[in-house]
């Protein structure tokens, strides 16, 4: 897909800079957007799309291209199956990269913030570790329709990086989510 085609110029120039987000205006009148959370392809990137939300498109994964793009058809993405079929080999990789970085950073102290939201290409998710107990915060429509793919691509991506016996728990409560159409929850304890 032509992204000139699709944004103003404003939201080709704020996405060619490497800006994350796209608002509703940066896209022109005739651009029908998802009315659905899921991953979607503009251009060479793919975009965690939020329908209900001011910021309804967040790029997925690192400005660099190296995301699934020419080998798969480039369709919209909205099944668990999909999504793990397409991504979870790369954010395995972003994700495991990220841990044993960051766990370095920190000199062996099991605390710190595994994953930034699109700080670490994933809008929307933080992760924070706290020993063996890993919280995660999940603060848009895509990533709570998505949860059940990125929660192995978690799972998978702490062992590689040789951690065991972790519980992961997923937060509901970031106010944020009520701009997304999501509810407020309690924590919830997951099956490792």
């Amino acid at each position: 897909m032509n992204l000139k085609q699709v944004l103003t110029l404003n939201g080709f120039t704020q996405l060619t800079k490497g800006h994350p987000w796209l608002r509703t205006f940066h896209f022109k009148k005739s651009c029908a957007l998802p009315k659905v959370p899921c991953v979607y392809p503009l251009g060479e990137h793919w975009f965690l799309v939020s329908p209900q939300s001011l910021i309804p498109c967040r790029r997925l994964g690192p400005l660099q291209a190296y995301w699934p793009d020419n080998s798969h058809a480039r369709e919209m993405i909205v099944t668990n199956e999909d999504f793990l079929y397409r991504f979870s080999s790369p954010l395995i990789d972003i994700f495991t990269r990220c841990y044993e970085t960051k766990k370095k950073l920190v000199s062996g102290d099991g605390c710190f913030r595994w994953l930034f939201s699109e700080n670490d290409g994933i809008p929307g998710l933080i992760v924070d570790c706290i020993g063996t107990d890993i919280m995660a915060q999940i603060g848009t429509a895509p990533i709570e329709y998505f949860w059940p793919a990125l929660q192995q691509i978690l799972k998978a991506s702490l062992e590689n990086s040789g951690l065991e016996n972790f519980v992961i728990h997923a937060s509901r409560d970031m106010p944020s989510r009520t701009q997304e159409g999501l509810e407020i929850s309690h924590l919830e304890l997951e099956e490792k």
